[in-house]
């Protein structure tokens, strides 16, 4: 994905005035190219999404009350490292120069489809990994399939141990009535109806409240920021080996191409597309996903009973270093708080665990599938309501931003109370 930078220059009788709207475009530049393969697009997302909050969900179930959360904390931090895992892929693909003209398609084969296609690869791999995962014990119980049940929880307990399956100690599953699902064929739109609004009605509909409003600030933040993350580095790395960047804060840095461009020429408007990438901001995305794994991996074994307290940090963190890029006038600083601004994105594996220990088994999956649906939808009005405010009032953008994730401290603060785990 390259970076549309638009220059504009307006005259006024007390001087000359500039404005830079920064906005986001594809390598294809046409919109009719766009739509020509904006539905394989849409297609591969959608199931790449589907599968995400439906692999917390089996994970969640496959685990004891006392290792779940460290579980999902840990399959977090898997999806921070693949951030790193990207932009390693990255760095020898994009660097080439190759144009290949393929009529039938009506494409032209750059280095970014090389990678798109790369990147593709682990999803094959995985669907094929997948054949080896076993159904949630828990689920197949609640629908009354107690012999599947057993006989998972045997394979679980072998593969754990490294004994036989038939050692294992539990002979019969006592039938639990009160998480009991029905097996009635049921039309489809009936089905999602029956599992969504028990969501929104109490005694859920508060905590279902806090979870998606938490969601929405998040991946807006963390999801919508991590876009703008190659722009601003290669800003960053570009003011600072031209020497320059002396009392620059972040937003000064954001701006600085167009103020430079203004005074090489007399051009009204220029429009630029790049789809090149420097190294330096390859390397800045490699040491953001690492940062972020790390302190996942820190999560994981030090907060897995302190969910509440730990995302309340994570968030004020978050909120004060927004603050910070905008108050201290250090280019390389200012790349920093960013990065830290960023780690806000921690909170989604948390989330991901309230959202299985709040819930029934018959409603974690819908209420998880949910959460990911307003988190995508969150990133997306995100990513352009970020260009639209970056473009006319950056400082203010990051302030108000801080006061976002301030109110989400606040919702936090209300979640339930974490329990000590049991041993």
């Amino acid at each position: 994905m390259g970076l549309r930078v638009r220059y504009q220059r307006k005259k006024a009788n007390t001087g000359t005035v500039y404005v830079s709207r920064l906005r986001v475009c594809s390598a294809q530049q046409s919109i009719s190219k766009l739509a020509d393969y904006g539905g394989l697009k849409l297609i591969s997302s959608i199931f790449t999404s589907a599968s995400n909050s439906g692999a917390y969900t089996l994970l969640g179930e496959s685990c004891s009350e006392r290792a779940r959360g460290r579980a999902m904390l840990m399959c977090s931090c898997a999806l921070m490292c693949s951030q790193a895992t990207v932009a390693v892929m990255a760095y020898p693909i994009l660097p080439l120069d190759f144009a290949y003209h393929i009529d039938f398609l009506g494409v032209v084969y750059r280095p970014w489809r090389l990678l798109a296609f790369i990147m593709a690869l682990p999803c094959a791999f995985t669907a094929c990994l997948l054949q080896l995962f076993y159904e949630s014990p828990k689920f197949l119980a609640t629908h009354g399939r107690y012999e599947e049940a057993l006989q998972v929880l045997k394979n679980i307990y072998a593969t754990n141990t490294g004994k036989d399956a038939d050692s294992f100690p539990v002979q019969k599953l006592q039938e639990d009535t009160e998480n009991k699902t029905t097996e009635v064929k049921e039309s489809f739109l009936k089905s999602v109806w029956q599992q969504t609004v028990p969501l929104f009605k109490a005694p859920l509909l508060k905590e279902t409240l806090r979870l998606f409003y938490l969601v929405a600030v998040i991946y807006m933040t963390g999801s919508g920021f991590i876009l703008w993350l190659p722009y601003i580095m290669n800003n960053l790395f570009f003011v600072l080996e031209s020497g320059g960047g002396e009392g620059m804060n972040l937003c000064a840095i954001i701006e600085y191409p167009s103020a430079a461009g203004y005074a090489t020429g007399n051009i009204t408007t220029v429009e630029v597309c790049d789809d090149t990438i420097q190294d330096t901001t390859l390397f800045s995305a490699m040491t953001y996903g690492a940062m972020a794994s790390c302190s996942n991996v820190v999560l994981s074994l030090t907060c897995g009973s302190r969910k509440r307290m730990a995302m309340i940090c994570i968030l004020a963190m978050s909120a004060i270093a927004a603050v910070l890029q905008n108050v201290v006038a250090v280019p390389l600083a200012g790349g920093i708080f960013f990065f830290f601004f960023l780690m806000c994105a921690l909170s989604m594996g948390i989330l991901s665990v309230y959202f299985v220990e709040l819930y029934p088994t018959s409603l974690r999956g819908m209420v998880s599938c949910l959460s990911v649906m307003l988190g995508r939808s969150s990133a997306f009005l995100g990513v352009n309501v970020i260009g639209a405010l970056i473009s006319n009032s950056c400082e203010a953008t990051f302030y108000g931003w801080s006061l976002l994730l301030f109110s989400a401290i606040v919702v936090a603060w209300f979640l339930p109370k974490d329990k000590a785990p049991k041993k």
